[in-house]
């Protein structure tokens, strides 16, 4: 039976969660609700500081284990929300698409 794990935020958990039963299908959900893959201390959310959740910068460990633990034959990997927030850093803000947030 193939095996399908699914990684990301709470839109990723509600794919999953909520995903219609299939027979032949395993689903296993390893997404975490509030939980996107920024390390940063802080995010904006409307233009108010708004802390990371406990364990969320723990993220890679936890997909790891997932993808170790049910050895999926595809991964979904959905990350929303929390990409798209302003982030703070030490030194400043940044926001989506802007030089800052970009790499090369």
């Amino acid at each position: 039976m193939p095996r399908v794990a699914f990684f990301g935020d709470s839109v990723a958990w509600s794919l999953g969660t909520y995903l219609p039963r299939q027979p032949n299908l395993a689903v296993t959900v390893r997404a975490v609700q509030g939980c996107g893959i920024a390390r940063l201390p802080d995010l904006r959310y409307l233009g108010t500081p708004h802390t990371n959740y406990p364990g969320c910068d723990k993220w890679d460990a936890r997909w790891r284990r997932g993808v170790q633990s049910d050895d999926p034959d595809l991964a979904v990997i959905l990350l929303d929300r929390w990409e798209l927030m302003a982030a703070d850093s030490a030194t400043a803000t940044s926001t989506w698409g802007s030089p800052s947030s970009t790499r090369t």
